[in-house]
């Protein structure tokens, strides 16, 4: 995986003017500058996703699973399946939105 952490460095880009993956937006570029977090070659983002949907409608409780993507590897493999042992969800209602707290335990 450590190999892998270090696409962004070896990745060879086709169009110097063409935003081709996620490392040419200004705001990457912006942090991978020297002193930004993610200067360093071991630092990583994410790319977060999320969308709900609501189980009971009475009283507006429901579920967001939350996606994540791991921006330095390789673009073929940020999207790999993997599989979770055990997932424990529990949703809580706030006068304004429904809040999903997820506990994920490895075995």
């Amino acid at each position: 995986m450590i190999e892998k952490l270090q696409y962004r460095f070896r990745r060879t880009k086709v169009n110097p003017d063409a935003i081709e993956d996620v490392y040419d937006g200004e705001l990457y570029k912006k942090h991978a500058c020297p002193g930004g977090f993610l200067s360093d070659p071991h630092s990583i983002s994410f790319l977060g996703n999320t969308d709900g949907v609501t189980l009971i409608r009475s009283n507006g409780y429901g579920v967001w699973p939350v996606y994540l993507t791991i921006n330095e590897i390789p673009p073929l493999e940020r999207c790999v399946r993997f599989s979770l042992k055990k997932i424990k969800a529990s949703c809580i209602q706030s006068p304004n939105h429904t809040m999903l707290y997820l506990y994920v335990q490895f075995r």
